[in-house]
């Protein structure tokens, strides 16, 4: 079977690859980054499938490739190995000869898992079952809870087998021993007392459990019953939430101001009708008052002005000139006019100077006469013109001082009339004032009860009461349903041991009724029924069991300080039997169950010696026939042609490959029969000798010949060996086998040259 075509149409990077691939030799040359490494990785994954998991460093790409691989069979026939079917589903190859045999892959020519694969290969070629047979040892070793050595074992993961032996082993001695001693002292019948006992108080306590099971049932449907209730009562409760002793307050409280308002308006209204009296009262003595003012106020003006020129007069009061001077003056101008005879006679100046004399001294007199009486003259005149100007305004006016005293009087009468004018008009503006302000406040009653008596109607409308006394009576029944909630709630609390809160609110109650329903379901019957019919229990006769009760308890207390020491080495004994880890429970609780643990412990010990003694001879069995096996592998790596490959490779310098059983390793024999292991090699003769190897291995695997996968295998090769690399793969492709080379290296694409007419493949450095 060999490789004939290459198609790669997706892969990672690569696309479109088409290769035709020639027998015996194909040499794929291509420089680095060219796509190689990723086209052996597609290969493979179209060979194997899922078991391409045993190679390393093939997971690059993600995905499994687009493409295929043509291979054909000696008979001529194609086989087109794809994603749906692997090459390793076609012809049934093993992913370990694959990885071991056919694939070279990073110039590694080792035997991946060597010991493994070989033992393996043996196996398929003889027939053996070596893993099989190292299997029975390990499951026979683990039976027998064995150390490698072949000891009882003390480890963990076998329940420290070694050290619980040791123990049970004590433990039973000190078990009989025990035994002995505490018959002697008798504790066997202090046990049998205290079993009598114990039994007794049993009893007592089934007794006592199904009063009390009883009196837990009476009570918890009692918390039941009042649970309902209270949760009926919150329910209630709810609806009346809405009425509160604060919209009552305030109902009360409108309905009083409302009453003090309309009283206010009676009395005001009675005030202001009484003010409204008076006030009309005033106006008519007003109106009286000022038709008596308004003559004086008509003669004011006039009067007034004359009493300032009456006011004047009577500061001048003039009084009349002398008639003396008169008669003086008169005399005098007789005298000058006597005088002026003699003067006209006489015809003498010194007449005339006497009557310019008496001239003189007439004026001197009559001037001062005459301007006091035009003055007084005067005077009168205007005091009687006054006087008749008073007499018309209809004043007494005889004389100055009389109309003075009636102006006086007119004065005064008119100031009074005036003064008890406005007296009259302050006394009406106050009560004008004082029935507008009784008016207002009238009006703000009348404001205050009409808000009042819609904000009352909001009230009632909002909690849905007709009236105060309906909001009253429901707030009575909401006093009721919280003083009955709060009843219950205090004795469910301390039924419930709540330390309940008497003051907590019907809200707050309402949040704790799911934590007291809570606590009522801990303390419910695990049978309990609301349909089963209570049962009275006399709770005195329960008394007198529970006092019976603690009685036994008391005297099973003092047995049990007698037997305490006895108890507390049971206990001990108990504990170490607990600590042997053996899945049996045992109760070693009184001496008489001591013998069956003595006998437990025999049995432990004779099963733990019975898989001992039987593991150490089957191992023995075993071991004997695994070694007889090892040296098979020895034998059948001595069939193989590999020492031959290798010989002809080495140029002779080395003359047999063998694989040492004891070692596990492989070694060589050179020419002058030294024996060195492979890894004592150089790399270049290392990669030589597994050349030989995996072609002899794939020689005597595979049912017929097959290609072989290379990734630039012999580079660390020089040129002769190289040459005698190639020759031996020459030979393999005469007998049918094919080897497709990847490689970088320009030494290998011409060595390749003489040993192969395929055609080179030269891939191109990707971009």
């Amino acid at each position: 079977m060999f490789l004939k075509k290459i198609v790669l149409n997706q892969y990672g990077p690569i696309s479109g690859q088409d290769m035709d691939i020639g027998k015996g030799i194909q040499i794929i040359w291509g420089p680095n980054e060219a796509g190689k490494t990723l086209t052996i990785d597609a290969m493979l994954k179209l060979m194997l499938g899922k078991t391409v998991k045993d190679f390393e460093n093939i997971d690059r790409v993600d995905h499994m490739p687009e493409g295929y691989l043509l291979i054909e069979d000696y008979q001529g026939q194609q086989l087109k190995i794809g994603t749906d079917k692997s090459l390793s589903q076609h012809m049934g190859l093993n992913p370990q000869d694959a990885r071991n045999i056919l694939a070279i892959r990073n110039s590694d020519l080792t035997i991946n898992l060597e010991e493994e694969y070989y033992r393996t290969v043996t196996d398929r070629l003889t027939g053996l079952q070596t893993e099989r047979i190292e299997s029975m040892v390990d499951m026979f070793r683990q039976y027998g809870r064995l150390t490698d050595q072949g000891s009882l074992s003390n480890r963990k993961e076998y329940g420290n087998i070694k050290e619980n032996r040791e123990r049970a082993e004590q433990l039973a001695g000190n078990l009989n021993s025990y035994m002995a001693r505490a018959r002697e002292e008798e504790l066997d019948e202090l046990e049998l007392q205290k079993l009598k006992l114990s039994e007794e108080l049993k009893q007592a306590k089934q007794a006592v459990a199904y009063s009390e099971k009883q009196l837990a049932y009476n009570d918890f449907k009692q918390i039941e019953g009042n649970l309902e209730q209270l949760s009926d009562l919150v329910k209630n409760y709810r609806q009346y939430k809405k009425y509160s002793h604060e919209d009552y307050n305030r109902l009360i409280k409108l309905e009083s101001e409302m009453d003090a308002a309309e009283t206010s308006i009676k009395a005001s209204s009675s005030e202001a009708e009484a003010l409204g009296r008076a006030i009309t009262d005033i106006k008519g003595k007003k109106a009286d008052v000022e038709g008596k003012v308004k003559p004086y106020a008509d003669k004011w003006s006039v009067v007034d002005n004359l009493k300032q020129e009456l006011t004047g007069l009577q500061k001048q009061k003039q009084v009349s000139p002398a008639r003396l001077l008169m008669w003086v003056s008169f005399a005098l101008l007789l005298l000058a006019g006597l005088s002026i005879v003699p003067l006209a006679l006489h015809q003498n100046l010194t007449y005339l100077w006497l009557s310019l004399s008496f001239s003189v001294m007439f004026l001197a007199f009559f001037l001062p006469y005459f301007y006091r009486w035009s003055k007084f003259r005067a005077y009168k005149v205007r005091v009687e013109g006054l006087l008749n100007e008073f007499a018309n305004l209809g004043f007494k006016a005889h004389d100055l001082k009389e109309v003075a005293s009636s102006v006086s009087r007119f004065v005064d009468e008119k100031k009074s009339l005036e003064e008890s004018k406005t007296k009259l008009e302050q006394e009406l503006e106050v009560e004008s004032r004082q029935r507008q302000r009784i008016i207002e406040e009238i009006g703000r009653n009348n404001k205050l009860i009409s808000d009042h008596k819609q904000e009352m109607a909001d009230i009632l409308n909002q909690v849905g009461a007709e009236n105060i006394t309906g909001l009253s009576k429901c707030l009575d029944e909401k006093k009721d349903l919280q003083h009955r909630g709060k009843q219950i709630y205090l004795w469910l609390g301390k039924e419930l041991g709540m330390e309940p809160d008497p003051d907590l609110s019907m809200d707050e109650l309402e949040k704790k009724l799911p934590i007291m329903q809570e606590l009522a379901l801990n303390r419910r019957p695990e049978d309990y029924s609301s349909t089963r019919v209570d049962q009275d229990i006399d709770r005195e006769q329960y008394q007198q069991k529970k006092q019976q009760l603690l009685q036994l308890e008391e005297q099973l207390e003092q047995i049990g300080q007698k037997l305490s020491d006895h108890q507390e080495r049971l206990r001990d004994f108990q504990k170490r039997l607990n600590q042997l880890d053996i899945d049996q429970i045992l109760e070693l609780d009184s001496l008489s169950k001591v013998p069956r643990a003595e006998t437990f412990l025999e049995e432990f010990i004779q099963d733990i010696d019975r898989r001992f003694e039987v593991a150490v001879k089957a191992i023995s069995i075993f071991e004997q026939i695994s070694s007889e096996e090892q040296l098979k592998v020895s034998d059948i790596f001595g069939t193989l042609s590999a020492s031959d490959y290798f010989k002809q490779i080495t140029g002779q310098r080395y003359n047999r490959i063998y694989y040492d059983s004891a070692q596990k390793r492989v070694k060589v024999v050179n020419r002058d029969e030294s024996i060195l292991d492979a890894v004592q090699l150089s790399r270049g003769t290392y990669d030589q000798l597994y050349l030989a190897i995996r072609v002899a291995l794939a020689q005597k695997v595979l049912p017929e010949p097959c290609f072989f996968i290379l990734d630039d295998a012999f580079i660390y090769s020089d040129k002769t060996r190289l040459s005698q690399q190639f020759e031996v793969l020459a030979q393999l492709a005469e007998k049918g086998w094919s080897f497709i080379y990847f490689t970088v290296k320009e030494e290998v694409k011409e060595a390749a040259e003489q040993f192969s007419d395929n055609k080179l493949i030269c891939m191109e450095e990707s971009r």
